[in-house]
């Protein structure tokens, strides 16, 4: 995936008991969420935003992280991203999606 230039980017979210602090002095946790499958297409369909301690892994039945690829080499490349950044290979349950 590295040599391809595509990456799968989880984000992060302010936590909601700092809406009034400046996004310098915010907390940022995972953005995890309620999820079904769609009966007809599988695909996933998100439900309502929850609060996960970033060192927690919840119920991979009932919760998912938003995440999404992008592409940030190559031809028609026209996404942009600012980093620091955490760069990990995708492996089994341990940093799942």
């Amino acid at each position: 995936m590295i040599n391809e230039g595509k990456y799968w980017c989880i984000f992060l979210a302010k936590h909601p008991g700092d809406n009034a602090k400046s996004d310098e002095f915010s907390r940022w946790w995972p953005e995890w969420y309620r999820y079904t499958r769609c009966k007809t297409t599988q695909t996933i369909v998100y439900g309502d935003k929850i609060l996960v301690r970033p060192n927690s892994n919840p119920d991979s039945s009932k919760f998912i992280q938003w995440a999404t690829d992008l592409k940030l080499i190559g031809e028609g490349t026209q996404d942009s991203i600012l980093g620091p950044f955490n760069f990990e290979q995708i492996l089994n349950e341990s940093n799942r999606m």
